[in-house]
């Protein structure tokens, strides 16, 4: 089993849906909301017999993620966590095509070998070039943190080098985890692809009987966290996520951006940085990207 490969093909599903569904709506100028964004993409997910029906990440429901706003600071896609009610989608907040920004996420499950496949990145229509700059610095900045990984490095050192360059850039985390015994970090494992499922795990995968959340609750707790505190390791045939979202600590009219990654280790110890948003940039006019 190609666990790598399997992460890959699981957040290509992802990406395709979203392109899918972000080309329907820009050619026919659909005046769409966060909860009918939500659920056509979510049907065109449900498509893929490979994936579980919905997301592991719950809240917010179906384990998607849709947060529409503008370029202000205090907008709706500049989240602190996806947790809060508040921050599920809604059905009286819609797309601006024009200069809107938003935040799209999604979480999906592969059936056979229970690897996630989280998938995310905030899309901007507008041309405001302070954005722009904005968006290829977070960009930029989430390549130097992946190119600074070797194998056998502690998770913490990774923490204190991004934490580093990111205040050295001006910038801020803002990233907020209730499931993070820190409270803050930059990623954490995908399940499986550094510690196998127990049997009884498996089972539980394999029971048509299991209750979903079980099931997402099996994996939140099968997570370690790039955080200031894990002494866990980067290691061969290993994949990680890793997701700053970054804000602007000298001018706080810039939103947040925040472009969801994963760092893969293969087993000869070469590495790759799995975005996967190139269609979906070209999709949105953010060809600068």
């Amino acid at each position: 089993m190609n666990r790598l490969q399997t992460v890959k093909d699981t957040r290509k599903i992802a990406a395709e849906t979203l392109n899918t569904i972000l080309q329907d709506v820009i050619q026919n100028q659909t005046k769409i909301s966060e909860v009918q964004f939500r659920d056509n993409w979510l049907a065109e997910l449900r498509k893929h017999k490979t994936i579980f029906s919905d997301g592991w990440y719950l809240p917010p429901p179906h384990g998607i993620g849709v947060l529409f706003g503008n370029i202000n600071s205090d907008s709706r896609h500049n989240y602190h966590t996806l947790r809060p009610k508040d921050m599920w989608p809604r059905d009286d907040i819609f797309l601006d095509l024009k200069v809107g920004m938003a935040y799209l996420f999604a979480s999906p499950v592969d059936k056979k070998t229970g690897i996630i496949g989280d998938f995310g990145l905030t899309i901007y229509f507008g041309k405001n070039q302070e954005v722009i700059n904005h968006l290829q610095t977070c960009m930029k900045i989430n390549k130097q943190i992946f190119d600074f990984i070797k194998v056998g490095m502690p998770f913490k050192d990774v923490y204190k080098y991004a934490e580093k360059i990111i205040i050295d850039a001006g910038l801020t985390n803002n990233v907020g985890s209730t499931t993070d015994p820190t409270g803050k970090d930059y990623g954490h494992t995908l399940p499986s692809t550094d510690k196998d499922w127990t049997d009884k795990e498996v089972e539980l995968f394999k029971n048509n009987s299991t209750p979903w959340n079980a099931i997402c609750e099996l994996i939140s707790k099968r997570r370690i966290f790039v955080n200031r505190v894990e002494k866990a390791s980067y290691q061969p045939d290993m994949a990680t996520t890793l997701e700053p979202r970054l804000t602007n600590s000298s001018n706080p009219d810039i939103p947040m951006a925040s472009f969801h990654t994963v760092v893969t280790i293969h087993e000869d110890g070469s590495k790759e940085l799995l975005t996967q948003f190139d269609d979906i940039f070209k999709t949105v006019g953010m060809n600068y990207m």
